[in-house]
């Protein structure tokens, strides 16, 4: 038979113990993670809301009202809390298999938060699934989803649903090297990220967009079918900056004066350096250049091919009287 407590001044405040199918794993320097992956999953639970009502038979208890739930330094918000806990000896505190959150959920760590819907917590494998409108914020970059799944074991999260926008801090450019602010796209700004979906590795410090990925800071344009966006592995205050990107399949790069596309392609973030390499072809003005492996510095605005660099020749088509590239 249901068990209600309802209080109007006092918060009911329960804590329970996990169902454990294993801990969580050693983690290294902490990267680019999306907040679900931050976290002791072994840790107790402790539960705090307005109203609690048990469902004995069915071994479930739902919080209601500014719901708060905390495990370790992972920290869940919600309107609503379904909890689904196993059956324990007489005497014995139960313990949680999930957690089933609604209305306004808000996951939390000390440097990660994540937002959306609804979100399912299974205890047992340390995996989260949250849907509906998803924002993760993490030390200054943030990125937007439909679906998210993470596992706090692994440290591994996936991105998906729609269009996926991102935007991410940059590593600071190199001691002397600064952008022409006239004719030089900048390097120091925010560089926002569109893909189908995305994909987070916490203890290799990258994230992974792909699909039709698009990329932009200032008058920089980059698309490509998959972008590896790598962190620095310190901090920068409470920032985590983007130190390289490297892109894939069809790259194209634009800057404002000229367009190159190739088979691949890294940014050098503090540089200013885009290296493209492949079949690159250069467009400046009506004047097409091809050659193996193209380096466009965005800080003097020029760009050059190595014609050592895979083998072949640079082969130009310019025309008459316009200038050269």
């Amino acid at each position: 038979m249901p068990v209600r407590a309802t209080t109007a001044a006092l918060i009911l405040t329960v804590v329970w113990l996990p169902t454990i199918a294993g801990t969580a794993s050693a983690q290294g320097p902490r990267g680019p993670a999306l907040p679900a992956s931050q976290g002791d999953s072994s840790a107790p639970i402790e539960i705090s809301a307005d109203r609690l009502e048990v469902l004995q038979n069915e071994r479930v208890a739902t919080f209601d009202g500014n719901v708060d739930a905390a495990q370790g330094d992972w920290r869940l918000r919600s309107e609503k809390l379904r909890v689904y806990y196993a059956a324990t000896e007489s005497g014995a505190r139960p313990t949680i298999s999930r957690l089933d959150a609604s209305g306004q959920v808000r996951m939390t760590t000390a440097d990660e938060a994540a937002s959306g819907d609804e979100a399912t917590y299974s205890v047992e494998t340390g995996a989260i699934v949250m849907t509906g409108n998803v924002e993760i914020t993490s030390r200054g970059n943030s990125v937007r989803g439909r679906h998210l799944v993470s596992n706090r074991n692994t440290g591994y999260s996936t991105l998906s649903g729609g269009r996926i926008q991102g935007r991410f801090v940059p590593t600071p450019a190199a001691s002397g090297r600064t952008a022409r602010p006239a004719t030089g796209p900048a390097t120091s700004g925010p560089i926002s990220v569109n893909a189908n979906a995305l994909d987070v590795q916490q203890n290799s410090q990258t994230a992974r967009f792909y699909g039709s990925v698009e990329a932009e800071q200032a008058d920089l344009r980059l698309r490509a079918d998959v972008l590896h966006i790598h962190y620095n592995s310190q901090d920068r205050g409470n920032q985590q900056a983007v130190s390289r990107i490297d892109a894939n399949g069809n790259v194209f790069v634009s800057t404002g004066t000229e367009t190159a596309k190739g088979d691949d392609g890294v940014y050098d973030v503090a540089r200013g350096l885009v290296t493209l390499t492949g079949d690159v072809v250069l467009t400046r003005e009506g004047n097409v250049i091809r050659g193996r492996q193209l380096v466009v510095d965005l800080v003097s605005g020029q760009s050059q091919f190595d014609a050592a660099a895979g083998g072949g020749r640079v082969q130009g088509l310019f025309t008459p009287g316009g200038p050269r590239p």
